[in-house]
């Protein structure tokens, strides 16, 4: 501090002794803090790095703390889904039993029934717990669950895709009667005839009041009846202008001309006019390419659809001229036009005189239509820019595709995206399909021990045969065998063949005689039937049971690897959180010195500021 004059105006001493009290009591204060919280960091200034760690360490042990619920909750999906195949796996165990105790000869066929029904009731109760074993709400005996997936097309294909693309209206430079087309945006088109003014040019339009009556035209002359549609500056009801696309050069910086720019925002995009008579729908749209590869939504079928690609090849020409590409693109228009409005009183029509306008207007120039065009005279059409999704297909490189297949469950351990672990939950009901490697044709076939049809009354379908029961037609020499029905059992099953009973002398003009006749059914009544021992079924369940073995080994296995990663998750779980610690926690007994070396600190500079005020009165003592 040096050397310090004698002075009234500043007292150095007691600055320096303030400014060191704040000192002290700045540190005291976040001594306080520190303290208070037990944290060493409380803010970044306190430690800016040690901050930026301890956050990212903490990152770490909150997934970890969550990764252990998951691993927890992963752990009792697998006991429920073991804890029901070992269920499973008892009633098999019944049934294995029982198979073993209804194939002995010493069991009466009623008890192999009773024995049945028992096993039946296993089965169903085996297929209940299939399709009903759930952990939070979701099926764990059914296999993995469904979803979107995505895999790799091996080798790539090329293929036709559709795109939709909002429609975003004609570029500003193509007006209707100066104003934009925007989507969704529409304006009447104000044609001879529709009661009174038009707002075209400010000029009034009147209507024929009858056939061969004058009329005013929307340039103000008069015209008579057989004039009214014959000239076409005389009838339009507006124009589409082009004459903005003729105007427009230069380059992008790219170097594209401006002009191709232009008709390439015209791609996909269009116009539409409709009759004003009839309300029916036009529309022109632009496309290059193929044009199947573009669809204008619900009107495509009455879509002219206009080709730029001969345009664009020119526009793409720096030097080309801007108002040729105009005029030739209002003629595309036209033409395009034209082929769709042909059967319509509504036109487009272009003239030398205005090559970049095309004009709407009304046609109706012969006696036909006089009185009806009068009558309907408060009718009017719309022009508006085509709104919506235009479909526009493209051929597209497909290296991977999109589909739904079973994906294992993801168990996550941690914030780390890798870290995890898969279970492969079992599909119960599918071990049943094994039935057919044995030759059965259902698997409730193969889980039943006899076959059994209870006594029963059935009467025999009635047969049409010709009399003599002569029931097919015999050779033309020889003897004739003469058939009846008999009724017989196979496997359990009631069956009839025709079992020969006689010969008889063939006679052509017999059998040509012979008149048809349908013999009435028997009723008969058929006792309790018993199959053959299904001897098989004990090979059926011994496979049943080992599958169900192994659904429960891969289970097992599955529990024992995420109980190992639960303990590893808690061991990381635990440093990481002494990590964080050591980062963020307080030393307390340290501190404790601190916020004691600092209190003393700012005592003593309270102290000595009050004595360093008295030595300005040194000075004052000095004074006469």
């Amino acid at each position: 501090m040096g050397s310090l004059a004698n002075s009234v105006k500043n007292n150095m001493t007691a600055r320096f002794t303030d400014r060191s009290i704040n000192i002290s009591k700045n540190a005291r204060t976040k001594s306080t803090e520190k303290l208070a919280s037990g944290y060493r960091v409380n803010r970044s200034a306190d430690d800016a790095a040690g901050l930026s760690i301890s956050e990212q360490t903490r990152r770490l042990v909150r997934g970890l703390g969550k990764g252990c619920e998951n691993i927890k909750e992963g752990i009792s999906l697998v006991k429920t889904a073991e804890g029901a195949l070992n269920e499973v796996e008892d009633m098999l165990q019944r049934m294995n039993e029982l198979t073993v105790r209804g194939l002995t000869g010493t069991m009466s066929n009623q008890d192999r029934r009773y024995i049945q029904e028992e096993i039946d009731r296993l089965y169903d109760e085996i297929i209940r717990v299939a399709d009903t074993t759930e952990y939070n709400e979701m099926p764990v005996l059914q296999g993995n669950p469904t979803k979107l997936m995505t895999r790799e097309v091996d080798p790539p294909r090329i293929d036709k895709v559709p795109v939709p693309t909002p429609a975003t209206g004609l570029p500003s430079s193509i007006t209707v009667n100066g104003t934009a087309l925007t989507p969704g945006a529409s304006q009447k088109t104000v044609l001879m005839g529709t009661l009174g003014v038009s707002v075209i040019n400010n000029n009034s339009v009147t209507q024929p009041s009858g056939v061969d009556t004058a009329w005013t035209t929307i340039n103000g002359s008069n015209q008579s009846k057989d004039n009214w549609s014959s000239t076409l500056a005389d009838n339009y009801g507006l124009y589409l202008d082009f004459s903005g696309l003729a105007s427009i050069t230069g380059t992008e910086e790219d170097g594209t001309p401006k002009i191709y720019t232009e008709l390439e925002k015209m791609i996909g995009n269009g116009f539409y006019t409709t009759c004003n008579t009839c309300s029916t729908r036009y529309q022109v749209g632009f496309y290059k390419g193929d044009v199947s590869d573009y669809n204008f939504g619900s009107y495509d079928s009455t879509t002219a659809k206009v080709n730029l690609d001969s345009l664009l090849t020119k526009a793409a020409d720096p030097t080309a001229d801007p108002a040729e590409i105009a005029k030739e693109l209002v003629t595309k228009v036209a033409d395009a036009a034209k082929s769709k409005m042909s059967s319509h009183y509504s036109r487009v029509a272009t003239t030398d005189s205005d090559p970049y306008k095309l004009f709407v207007y009304d046609f109706r120039d012969d006696s036909s239509h006089d009185q009806g065009y009068i009558n309907r005279k408060n009718l009017q059409g719309k022009i508006g820019s085509i709104e919506g999704t235009i479909t526009v297909y493209r051929f597209d490189e497909i290296t991977s595709e999109q589909y739904y297949g079973k994906a294992a469950l993801n168990i996550q351990h941690s914030a780390d995206a890798p870290d995890n672990t898969q279970i492969n939950l079992p599909e119960l009901k599918k071990i049943f399909d094994i039935y057919s490697s044995y030759g059965y044709a259902t698997i409730k076939d193969s889980l039943t021990l006899q076959k059994y049809i209870p006594a029963h009354d059935e009467q025999d379908d009635p047969v049409k045969v010709p009399t003599g029961n002569i029931i097919h037609h015999p050779a033309e020499s020889g003897e004739t065998p003469i058939y009846e029905t008999e009724v017989y059992y196979e496997n359990g099953e009631r069956r009839t063949r025709q079992v020969q009973v006689g010969t008889k002398p063939w006679s052509k003009e017999a059998w040509d005689e012979e008149e048809m006749e349908t013999v009435p059914g028997e009723i008969h009544h058929i006792p309790d039937w018993y199959g053959d021992l299904n001897y098989p079924m004990i090979d059926v369940l011994k496979d049943l049971i080992g599958q169900v073995s192994k659904l429960r080994v891969d289970l097992g296995a599955q529990q024992n690897q995420l109980e190992h990663s639960l303990r590893e998750n808690e061991v990381a779980k635990e440093e990481h959180t002494a990590n964080e610690t050591k980062q963020r926690d307080l030393d307390v007994p340290t501190e404790m010195v601190n916020f004691s070396c600092r209190n003393i600190a700012s005592q003593a500079g309270e102290s000595i500021m009050a004595q360093s005020s008295k030595i300005n009165n040194t000075v004052l003592k000095m004074l006469p």
